[in-house]
C-alpha cells in the first residue's frame, strides 16, 4: 500500500488529526498573551491574529487533501459545489435556521429572566455578518467540503452528520476553553454544550440540508454564516455561573426539537411510497 493509498482509505481520520493539530498548536500561543476567558472581554490585536489564523485551518486542510488525493478534478468539482445556486428557493430559508433558532433561544431566555440583553444589537450586525462570512469561509471548504462527501460514501446522512459534528465539535472545544474558560474546571460542561453537543446538532441538520440541496457548499457557507453571525450579535450576557450554564443549554434543545421535526417529516414522507409497494 502506497503512502496516497493509505491517505485516501483513512481520508476523514487523517484529515480530522491534521485539522486539530495545526489549529489547537497555532491557538496554544493565544495563552502565552492572554488567560483563558480573557478574549471575548478583552482581546489583544496580536491573540485575534492567532484566532483567525488557528480559524482558517479546516478549509486550507481540505483544499490542499483535496488537491493532493483528487487534483485539479477536485478542485473544480468542490468549486462547482460553491456555485451551484439553482435549487429550491425553500432550502435558501432552511439556511437561516440558525438564526431563527438563535432568535428563538433569545427570546426564550428574556422570558426565563436570563442574562441580560447585548447592547446595540443593531450596531453589531456588520461585525456580526463579517465574523460569519470569515468563519463560513476559514471552516466549511473543510466539515462538508471534504469529510461530509467522504463519510456519506459509507455511512447514511444522519451518521455522517453525526461524525462530522463529532470531530468539528471536538476541534471547537480548546478554542472554547480560551474564550469561555475563565470558570476553571466549572467551564466544563458549558464548553461541552456550546461545542460537541451543539455543533453535532448543527452538523446533523447540514447533514439534511447538504443531501436536499445536492451537496450544495453554498447552503453550508450560507448555514455557517448564520450559526456564527447570530451568536455573534444576540447573545445575551450572563454575570453567574449558573444563568452560563442555563444559556448555553436553550439553543442545543431548540435544535434536538428541529431534529425531531425533520426526522417525523421525513417519516410521513416516506410511508406513501412503502404503502404503494405493499400493494404493489
Amino acid at each position: 500500500m502506497t503512502f496516497k493509498t493509505f491517505i485516501k482509505k483513512h481520508a476523514v481520520a487523517v484529515y480530522g488529526i491534521l485539522t486539530i493539530s495545526a489549529s489547537w498548536l497555532v491557538w496554544s500561543r493565544i495563552l502565552t498573551i492572554l488567560e483563558p476567558g480573557e478574549l471575548l472581554s478583552g482581546p489583544s490585536s496580536e491573540a485575534m491574529i492567532y484566532v483567525a489564523l488557528g480559524g482558517i485551518v479546516p478549509s486550507l486542510t481540505g483544499v490542499l487533501m483535496t488537491a493532493y488525493l483528487e487534483g485539479f478534478k477536485g478542485l473544480r468539482e468542490l468549486w462547482a459545489r460553491v456555485t451551484n445556486w439553482k435549487m429550491n428557493p425553500w432550502l435558501f430559508l432552511a439556511a437561516c435556521l440558525p438564526l431563527f433558532m438563535t432568535l428563538a433561544s433569545y427570546w426564550l431566555q428574556k422570558m426565563l429572566g436570563i442574562g441580560s440583553a447585548s447592547p446595540d444589537i443593531l450596531n453589531k450586525i456588520p461585525a456580526g455578518l463579517g465574523i460569519g462570512f470569515f468563519a463560513a469561509l476559514g471552516e466549511e471548504f473543510g466539515w462538508r467540503g471534504f469529510a461530509l462527501p467522504r463519510l456519506r460514501q459509507r455511512y447514511s446522512p444522519l451518521t455522517a452528520g453525526l461524525l462530522v459534528g463529532l470531530l468539528w465539535g471536538g476541534w471547537h472545544i480548546y478554542p472554547d476553553y480560551i474564550g469561555l474558560g475563565n470558570w476553571g474546571w466549572l467551564s466544563a460542561p458549558i464548553i461541552f454544550i456550546l461545542g460537541p453537543v451543539l455543533l453535532t446538532i448543527f452538523a446533523v441538520i447540514m447533514a439534511w440540508l447538504h443531501e436536499k440541496s445536492q451537496n450544495s457548499m453554498l447552503l453550508m457557507m450560507l448555514f455557517h454564516l448564520n450559526i456564527s453571525s447570530a451568536a455573534f450579535y444576540l447573545a445575551r450576557e450572563t454575570n453567574t455561573y449558573a444563568e452560563q450554564l442555563m444559556s448555553s443549554v436553550v439553543t442545543p434543545l431548540i435544535g434536538l426539537l428541529v431534529i425531531a421535526v425533520i426526522l417525523v417529516t421525513q417519516t410521513r414522507r416516506h410511508k406513501p411510497a412503502l404503502r404503494a409497494v405493499a400493494v404493489k
